[in-house]
């Protein structure tokens, strides 16, 4: 079905994302997982067609449903749009005022029943009020991600595409996401760092600085088997350690010993009366000897050091991401934010995002989380506070 070969990408800059990429898509769910950065969406993105690689190829049997991380580039559109429906829709109402022009049969293609799908999908997804016209961007993040997961039920694609779908989702739309994965037939690839979602999987892909990387197992399986890797690789940190330790202690002990024979062979020499220039000759040939045994040593040593350094290397790149949020320089208790009565309206004169005005104040040494069902507002009012949007119906 899916089948990459040799392949390889890089930034319009020059510099390399990855390289060699050998994989095949096994059935059922696969999720696609590993540190950020390292080309996951860029390799979905190579999947669809939407970017080329800079070598190799991709072989894909069926044509992929694909739905992004990030939906931007579709705001202008409306949500039948989207979902590639326009055109049907657009000739099954013609066909029903009464237009009987043939090319309206073609775009409808014996979809009779195209409403009522888009209705029961996006029912499904608990977005029964939203119309086909709406413009895709008067919608919440969550919103869009249920839109877009709904063309699943329209379209019945053999591969299914997924980018961090459950970012956006609240409590509610996840728990509709792992229904769904639950029941779903077909084949994914599934970009994702939820845990929850990735246990769901047949099968876990890791994209990282070496490559992919296939394990046939869900994410607790992987999580298994990297504990497993890591006791070994904690281990060989630590043997090698203490291979140089002990390099190091038997290169003094080996130039001490010989610094000592050196010492007794030259009183020996003085006690034979050997000539000067003799003893001279000795002692540069000593000193020689010397210096070749420390510098055998000092190589063995040195190798040694670079094995541990990229090993420590390693174990860098595998410390996972902190976020540390540091203390307020402003006294605690200022005042920072006061709002009252705030009503927001996408457009003058519609209805209110909040049925209540919402009041709040933020001070200073304080720390809020803002939750809500998707389209419930948390957004806007994070950008209403940010000042991001026009705050001409808002005070503030």
């Amino acid at each position: 079905m899916l089948h990459l070969h040799q392949l390889a990408f890089s930034h319009p800059n020059g510099s390399l994302l990855f390289e060699q990429l050998e994989y095949s898509l096994p059935q059922g769910l696969t999720g696609l997982t590993g540190p950020n950065g390292y080309g996951k969406s860029t390799l979905l993105k190579l999947i669809t067609g939407k970017l080329s690689p800079s070598h190799g190829h991709i072989h894909c049997s069926d044509t992929p449903y694909y739905v992004p991380q990030h939906y931007g580039q579709f705001d202008h559109l409306s949500i039948q749009e989207v979902l590639g429906i326009d055109r049907p829709l657009k000739a099954l109402k013609a066909i029903l005022a009464g237009n009987t022009e043939p090319q309206f049969f073609t775009d409808l293609d014996e979809q009779w029943d195209l409403e009522e799908k888009l209705a029961i999908a996006l029912a499904k997804w608990q977005l029964p009020m939203i119309k086909p016209s709406t413009l895709f961007g008067q919608l919440s993040g969550g919103m869009k991600t249920k839109v877009l997961l709904s063309g699943v039920s329209l379209h019945h694609p053999a591969l299914l595409l997924l980018d961090e779908p459950s970012n956006h989702l609240d409590s509610a739309g996840r728990q509709l996401l792992y229904q769904f994965l639950d029941s779903y037939k077909g084949n994914a690839l599934i970009v994702s760092h939820d845990r929850r979602l990735l246990d769901k999987m047949d099968s876990i892909l890791v994209l990282d600085q070496s490559g992919l990387s296939s394990y046939g197992g869900n994410y607790s399986f992987y999580q298994e088997e990297m504990t497993k890797q890591r006791d070994a690789f904690l281990k060989e940190l630590k043997s090698k350690a203490q291979l140089l330790k002990e390099a190091e202690i038997t290169r003094r002990q080996a130039i001490e010993r010989k610094q000592k024979l050196d010492s007794r062979g030259k009183g020996k020499q003085e006690k034979a009366g050997l000539p000067t220039i003799l003893q001279h000759s000795l002692k540069n040939k000593a000193e020689n000897s010397t210096a070749r045994l420390s510098a055998s040593h000092d190589g063995k040593i040195a190798d040694i050091r670079v094995e541990l350094k990229m090993l420590k290397e390693r174990e860098k790149q595998n410390t996972g991401m902190r976020l540390a949020l540091a203390h307020s320089d402003l006294q605690k208790g200022k005042l920072l934010v006061e709002a009252r009565d705030v009503c927001y309206c996408y457009q003058q004169g519609g209805l209110s995002v909040w049925p209540v005005p919402i009041n709040f104040s933020l001070y200073s040494d304080s720390r809020w989380v803002i939750q809500g069902q998707n389209g419930s507002g948390k957004s806007t009012l994070m950008a209403l506070i940010s000042g991001k949007k026009g705050q001409q119906w808002v005070s503030f």
